[in-house]
Order: structure tokens, then sequence, then C-alpha cells
């Protein structure tokens, strides 16, 4: 009876350890879909203004997508993400990267100055390592940027493939890690061994989802365009073509008035030549007659 009693209670601590684990699993799961649905949003939106973003001149173009990705990076920084209790990952790294992809060196270095700004501002024991681990995902981003800004003028014209992509999330994923051994080795292996693995993962797989999802939207939205222009076009087309159908039967009208006007005129003439008093005939070169009238046949007898 007694082994009874204790096979349950140490069921019931089991179960009760159990809870907690699956509420901690379960809240960090909402907060990560949270943050991604959020963010997911945003980038929706930049999307969707992407073609309207690229049309400014160069300038105001690094200066607007600098300001959406450093705004986003504001919001990320200020409110991360927490998979499991005691950690928190932000992807201030995916803006970066995503940064330099759409808008250029201009973007990416006013981003990655905001995020230093920010970080220095709020300080505490791993400030100077959050600072190195921007900086250190600066560099691929920008080095990404630099590639392509002898191909066009407009960097987001040049979509990287997924490859890239992925290639970029992973080094920049990987920048923040390796950012704390360059403060502390001890601490550093601590750090790797507590978050180094989410906060990777984090930052590519949220590279890859919000740059598919601008340039998605950006394709959506050049899609809708083309069919609202073709449509106005068919539109236009039709116009043009029911106008010319009015005034194909208003010439055919015209037309058919004339004729009938020209066969009462030739009635007309064909009454007076065939009454005439006198002879009238129509004779050909050669002397043959071709038609006369009554009075003329008359008058040969005939």
């Amino acid at each position: 009876m007694g082994s009874q009693l204790r096979g349950a209670t140490a069921a019931t601590q089991r179960g009760s350890q159990a809870l907690p684990t699956l509420q901690a699993f379960a809240a960090g799961l909402f907060d990560i879909l949270l943050h991604a649905s959020l963010l997911g949003l945003a980038c929706l939106a930049i999307g969707w203004a992407r073609a309207d973003l690229d049309r400014r001149k160069p300038g105001a173009r690094s200066l607007a997508w600098g300001a959406a990705f450093s705004a986003l990076a504001v919001v990320a920084m200020l409110s991360p993400f927490q998979p499991v209790p005691g950690l928190r990952i932000d992807i201030r790294a995916t803006l970066i990267v995503l940064s330099a992809v759409f808008g250029g060196l201009g973007a990416v270095s006013l981003t990655a100055l905001v995020e230093i700004a920010l970080r220095l501002w709020l300080g505490g024991p791993l400030a100077v390592v959050g600072t190195i681990g921007i900086v250190l995902s600066f560099l691929p981003a920008v080095g990404y940027a630099l590639a392509v800004s002898g191909r066009s003028r407009v960097p987001s014209l040049q979509t990287p493939s997924l490859q890239t992509l992925a290639l970029l999330g992973l080094l920049a994923g990987t920048a923040g890690p390796a950012a704390s051994f360059v403060v502390n080795f001890t601490d550093a292996l601590r750090l790797l061994g507590a978050g180094a693995a989410p906060q990777i993962v984090g930052v590519l797989l949220s590279t890859l989802l919000f740059a598919t999802i601008i340039v998605r939207t950006d394709r959506a939205r050049h899609s809708m365009t083309g069919l609202r222009e073709r449509e106005e076009h068919l539109t236009a087309v039709n116009s043009q073509l029911v106008e010319l159908t009015v005034q194909l039967e208003r010439r055919n009208q015209d037309y058919a008035d004339a004729r009938g006007r020209a066969e009462d005129l030739l009635a007309q003439m064909n009454a007076i030549f065939d009454n005439a008093p006198f002879g009238m005939c129509i004779k050909e070169i050669d002397g043959r007659v071709r038609t006369a009238n009554t009075a003329y046949a008359r008058s040969l007898g005939r």
C-alpha cells in the first residue's frame, strides 16, 4: 500500500513539473508567432510600397529604405521575443541584411547606425558585445551592397536568390554569438551554449521569410498593376471600336442615302430620255447605236 502511495505521489510530481514546461513551450511558441506576424505585416507593407520607394531619387530612396528598416529594428530590439524563459532574441541582424538587399549601401549604413546608437543607449553588461555583433553582421551585408551596386542603380532590382539570402542570414546570425569571443572567452562559451543556435536559426529563417514576403508582395502588386493597365487598355480599345462602329454605320447610312438619290436621279433621267418628243440616241465610237428613245426609233420606222 505504501509503495502504491509513493508511486502515485511521484507520478503527481512529474505531472506537476511537466505542466510548467508545457506552458513555457506554448508561451514561447506564441511569442515567436506574434512577433513573426507583426514583422511580417510590416514587411507586407514594405513590399507593397517597394515600387514607390524605388522610383525616388537615389538619396531619397536610400533614406526611405533605411528609415523603414531602422524603425523595424528599433521595435525588434525594444521588444525581443522569448522562445524559452530567460532567452531573449531579436532579429536586428536580419533587418541589417534586408536593408542592404533592398535599400543598398546608404540604407544598411543608416540601419546599422540606428541599431548601434540604440544598443549603446540601452546599456547593460552586454552592450559592448551587442554593438560588436551589429558591426559584424553589418560586414557581410555591406559587402553584398557593394557587390551589386555596380550592376544596377536600384539595389532592389538585384534581388538575390534564396541561396544568397540564406548565406547572408547565416553570416549575420553568426555575428552575434561570434562577438562574445571579443570580450571574454569563458563567457562566450557559456553564451554560445545558452542561445547561439536559436539566434542563428532565428536570423536565418527570418531573413528568408521576410525577404520572400517583400518580394512576393511586390510581384503581386506589379501583377495587379499590369492587369489594371491591360484592363484600362482593353477598355480604351473597346471604346475606340464602338466609336468606329458608329462611324461605319453612319457612313453606311450615308452611302445608302446617296445610292437612293442616285437611283432616283437615274430614273428621272431615263423617264426624260424615253418620253422626249424628239429623237435621241447614244452611239458607240464605231457608230453603233447603244440606246435610243421612242421618238428616235419611230423616226427610223422601228
